[in-house]
């Protein structure tokens, strides 16, 4: 299974007939994890997948922000708020404010954003560089994985 057919499923519980409170929840769900799965893919063939736990998402997020690519880092940053999202849908269920389509189409919008960051990025042999710099030190994104 490829994540891209976790969006295309998002997608198509956003728009279906008589659409309620758990299609929305479900697609929000979806589309962080076609993201989320998507990042890992990329990262992995990197050499440098997030971990099989709980931190890997985390891990994900701060591999993106800290990458030095000026269009990761921010996909970084969507993909911390899709996060966010997919547990306000997944746990907090007194919340009506994620039953609604507007919410559900943004986490679709979210999601389709870090596809075409990553696919633009996969697509340019020019940015395969994947390190961490501050005003110290270069840190390889092995060695960031490392770091807690």
């Amino acid at each position: 299974m490829e994540p891209r057919d976790f969006l295309t499923l998002a997608e198509k519980l956003v728009v279906a007939k008589n659409a309620g409170a758990a299609h929305f929840r479900t697609a929000t769900g979806r589309a962080y994890y076609a993201a989320f799965h998507q990042v890992s893919k990329v990262l992995g063939e990197l050499g440098f997948p997030p971990a099989e736990s709980a931190e890997g998402h985390v891990q994900a997020v701060r591999l993106l922000q800290r990458s030095g690519d000026t269009n990761l880092e921010p996909a970084g940053g969507l993909l911390g708020d899709l996060y966010i999202l997919r547990r306000k849908a997944d746990y907090e269920l007194q919340r009506p404010d994620v039953e609604k389509m507007i919410s559900a189409q943004k986490a679709v919008e979210i999601a389709r954003s870090i596809f075409d960051d990553l696919d633009s990025f996969v697509a340019d042999q020019s940015r395969r560089t994947f390190t961490y710099s501050d005003e110290k030190q270069t840190t390889s994104c092995k060695d960031l994985m490392s770091r807690k």
